[in-house]
């Protein structure tokens, strides 16, 4: 704002101060020692200066009155949150859980857009100021190395905390084979670690409010000892969350595990699917990785996809099976406590990876279908990113997972959680009363 005034009282002492310059016109006698050929005067003629003066003057005037007009129209909104006391949303984490891989240079080497979570961060934010919410979102602690033993062995702790080429080829970045170990924690694991702790956060937030979002976690693909090659996926995330749930809320929460990424979630399939207290609806590709025979037996509502399915398909099936789903654990005496979605991104149309042919408006309603149903059924959901590897192109903002993301959680907040019916204040909830 200084900076701007600034710039327009210069640009009006200038205006002043060539208005009012001397003319360096040769007088008569000069003139007769002198030429007339070689005779430029330096300056225009009195009156022009004085009228650019003037025009100078009354430009800068429209500025500055234009610019404090502005400043004053959306600076009393601005206001008006400020003075408005912060609330804090059950939202956790975003930018700090950003991974930028060989300083910048992944986006050559894998095409995991690792850059997703400070957006869609950034676009919630301008979300709720956009609608007159002053409101904080949680800061995510990372893990505990207590808290990883929940699910994973001291082996496989050591292994990570050790091995640069095991890393390497969990995420497929083969550069951070050879790469510094601070580099590999700082710009890898440690983000992950906060993003494990900002999963376990968000479950906590979740039962507290009926709903949660961490923006990031969902590594499906980790299990408890053995490397999972390729699946970008180290800590299991939704398995230590659970029992660590189990451990401080009860022992005998019922948790249910939708997964719509559109890859199969072997790893907690593998951890946590052969206890009762936990049941897996997964629905994926079918035809692509990891193909986990062993895993696939512990899930409870099994859906393998054909590559190319499209929305109408996808959504019909979605549709009939999850109702179905939930009303059968209800009749089981195995209600859910807790829904973990998983949603993943990597289904969209023309991503690398999923192999699928959602479009976006597909995803918007997927993500609507999952809500609505915890919503009208009274049970808690956490929302987690999980997979999607389509980034946004210079000329297309709207071709990346980040976008879409950001448009479904938009869609979300609107009506399901519906933050425009919550007065300024309080925390939106799920449910009513």
């Amino acid at each position: 704002m200084k900076k701007i005034n600034r710039i327009i009282v210069l640009l009006l002492l200038g205006s002043y101060i060539y208005s009012v310059k001397p003319s360096n016109k040769p007088d008569a006698t000069t003139s007769k020692l002198t030429h007339t050929s070689t005779l430029r005067p330096s300056t225009v003629s009195p009156i022009t200066g004085a009228t650019l003066g003037v025009v100078g003057a009354t430009l800068g005037g429209v500025l500055i009155g234009g610019y404090h007009l502005i400043k004053y129209l959306f600076g009393e909104r601005n206001n008006r949150v400020a003075m408005q006391p912060a609330v804090r949303v059950p939202i956790v984490g975003g930018k700090i859980y950003n991974s930028t891989i060989c300083a910048g240079l992944d986006s050559f080497i894998h095409p995991f857009d690792s850059m997703k979570y400070g957006k869609v961060e950034k676009y919630l934010k301008k979300y709720f100021k956009k609608r007159n919410r002053n409101v904080q979102f949680y800061t995510p602690t990372e893990v505990s190395q207590d808290d990883l033993a929940l699910v994973h062995t001291q082996a496989y702790i050591d292994l990570i905390n050790t091995n640069k080429q095991a890393i390497s080829e969990i995420v497929e970045v083969s550069p951070l084979a050879i790469a510094p170990r601070f580099l590999i924690e700082k710009i890898l694991l440690r983000p992950m670690r906060l993003a494990t702790g900002g999963t376990i956060q968000a479950a906590r937030l979740a039962l507290a409010h009926g709903w949660a979002i961490n923006l990031g976690g969902g590594y499906h693909h980790a299990k408890s000892q053995e490397l999972e090659r390729g699946g970008y996926c180290i800590y299991a995330d939704i398995p230590i969350a659970v029992r660590k749930l189990w451990q401080e809320v009860d022992q005998n929460l019922n948790v249910l595990i939708i997964d719509l990424d559109a890859h199969q979630g072997n790893g907690h399939e593998a951890v946590l699917g052969d206890d009762e207290r936990v049941a897996i609806f997964d629905m994926y590709n079918g035809d692509t990785y990891p193909q986990d025979e062993d895993a696939k037996s512990q899930i409870t509502f099994d859906f393998p996809i054909r590559q190319g399915t499209e929305d109408q398909a996808y959504l019909d099936l979605l549709e009939t099976e999850l109702p179905a789903a939930l009303d059968q654990l209800e009749k089981e005496k195995r209600k859910p406590d807790l829904i973990i979605y998983n949603a993943g991104t990597d289904i969209l149309q023309g991503d690398p990876e999923g192999q699928l042919s959602i479009s976006m408006a597909g995803i918007i309603q997927r993500d609507e279908i999952v809500f609505r149903q915890a919503k009208n059924r009274q049970i808690p959901i956490l929302y987690l990113f999980s997979g999607g590897y389509t980034k946004s192109s210079l000329l297309n903002r709207r071709t990346g997972s980040a976008y879409v993301i950001s448009k479904s959680l938009k869609n979300i907040l609107d009506n399901i959680i519906e933050v425009g019916e919550t007065p300024a204040g309080q925390i939106p909830s799920l449910f009513e009363g």
